[in-house]
């Protein structure tokens, strides 16, 4: 009996372990990236870590010709294949004895249904030139020889990653997400892909840059990256299950933002709406899950600014899901509401552009009055504020040379959250001159973190 109550306790604590997730590099990313950096890819030539690419280009330049380069080079052109391509494809592969070779009994078909950009037979001949290349090079001898700087990698990532609260998935979407498989992949650079393994498993692929020693370093506010990563998994699903119901919202939507749109890359209108859907979900998590180097609202801000200009609306909205988790055991439940959302903002979609238009503060008034003259006995300037400041403040002189820097007694300060202090030396002033400084854009921040949209110009007369 006592063993069997152990035995329960055991097992009763074993389900209450928090999921974990760890990253590491692996051989078979590592090999497509150097392939593609090798036949000259963009998305995969780049110096971040500069010993590691100095020790890439050294090593297999003498490979330069062989046919993986023309081949990929050729798929690149014709097909798109490229950026999470690559990693799509290094996601079916393994290596054993030696060799380069498709998981699941060489199912070389299943690429495209993972990613369009191949064909199975355009797979076929990139693995056996893989291969080839991979017997050729001695590639394994090049990556046993970087085995240290991968620990590293992998280590500094771990430290970042082991605040991910992976259960909040369960929570979020009521489905538990399996220990993600999250590879460092130090030819990336700046760029992070999403992909499913060949046993279903959830991955993601994390790029990254240097420290000062020149070795792989990765700053806390990557976890919004690996958030919105592991995301793909759950929100890519949901936008085409629910596609044929804001098709048309979608397009109108897209139709006004297809610019900023193409400048991340998301070039489809499908497209766009998952990322804006995946954006959504990573903010939500982050208002569950806080930490202290990434701000929400920075987060609304920062996607607005980049062409999610409903995000806020949409966060918003989701409060909705947050006050009836009673009848929305999870998201999906609260899904249709969300796509009558997406449906009623394409409606309303030049109301939307207007307030985009309209977030940034402005100075509303000044006493005394810009421009306007006062006597010597001037003591303050107060300076009031179209809504509420984030609370930080920043000056600069005046760029005309003829007008001086109004002299401060002490720093300013903010009277209310609306209305900024600015006290003035009255014992530096001379009379019959003209006093004047700048308040800079970026540091006035209004509470929702949108700046001034230019600086503001303050002048003053002093007289008699």
């Amino acid at each position: 009996m006592k063993k069997i109550l152990v035995l329960l306790i055991a097992l009763l604590s074993m389900q209450n372990v928090p999921a974990q997730v760890a990253a590491g590099v692996n051989e078979c990313f590592e090999l497509t990236s150097v392939v593609f950096r090798m036949a000259g890819a963009p998305e995969y030539v780049n110096n971040d870590i500069p010993d590691y690419a100095n020790d890439i280009d050294s090593y297999f330049s003498r490979y330069k010709n062989h046919k993986i380069i023309n081949f990929v080079q050729g798929q690149r052109a014709k097909n798109g294949v490229s950026y999470n391509a690559v990693s799509s494809a290094a996601a079916l592969l393994e290596i054993v004895d030696g060799k380069v070779r498709v998981k699941e009994k060489g199912d070389y078909a299943r690429i495209s249904n993972i990613d369009c950009r191949w064909s199975e037979e355009s797979f076929r001949k990139f693995v056996t030139y893989l291969n080839d290349f991979y017997r050729q090079t001695g590639f394994n001898r090049f990556y046993s020889q970087h085995a240290d700087l991968y620990k590293i990698s992998a280590s500094r990532l771990d430290a970042i990653l082991k605040d991910i609260n992976l259960n909040w998935f369960q929570s979020f979407f009521g489905k538990e997400i399996e220990s993600p498989f999250v590879v460092v992949s130090l030819c990336n650079g700046p760029h992070n892909y999403a992909f499913i393994g060949a046993d279903n498993r959830p991955g993601i692929v994390i790029g990254s840059g240097a420290d000062v020693q020149g070795l792989p370093v990765y700053d806390k506010k990557i976890a919004f990256i690996v958030m919105h990563e592991l995301l793909h998994n759950y929100t890519n699903s949901r936008i085409i299950n629910y596609w044929d119901q804001i098709a048309s919202s979608s397009e109108i939507i897209y139709s006004h933002v297809k610019n900023n749109m193409a400048k991340l890359a998301y070039g489809d209108v499908q497209v766009a709406m998952i990322e804006w859907l995946n954006n959504l979900c990573a903010i939500s998590y982050f208002q569950e899950n806080p930490i202290s180097e990434i701000s929400v609202d920075r987060l609304i801000a920062q996607h607005q600014t980049i062409g999610f200009i409903w995000m806020e609306r949409s966060v918003r909205f989701m409060k909705h899901f947050y006050d009836n988790r009673n009848r929305f055991v999870s998201f999906d439940e609260f899904m249709p509401r969300l796509m009558d959302f997406v449906n009623y903002t394409a409606k309303d979609f030049e109301r939307v552009q207007a307030e985009y238009q309209n977030r940034n503060p402005y100075v509303v008034d000044t006493y005394p009055v810009s421009g306007g003259s006062v006597s010597s006995e001037l003591s303050e300037i107060e300076i009031r504020f179209s809504e509420p400041m984030f609370g930080s403040h920043g000056m600069d002189v005046p760029k005309d040379e003829n007008i001086p820097m109004l002299p401060l007694l002490k720093m300013p300060f903010w009277k209310n959250e609306t209305t900024l202090i600015v006290p003035v030396d009255n014992t530096k002033i001379e009379k019959g001159r003209v006093y004047g400084f700048i308040l800079d854009s970026e540091p006035f921040q209004s509470v929702r973190l949108y700046p001034l949209e230019e600086p503001y110009v303050y002048t003053i007369k002093i007289i008699e």
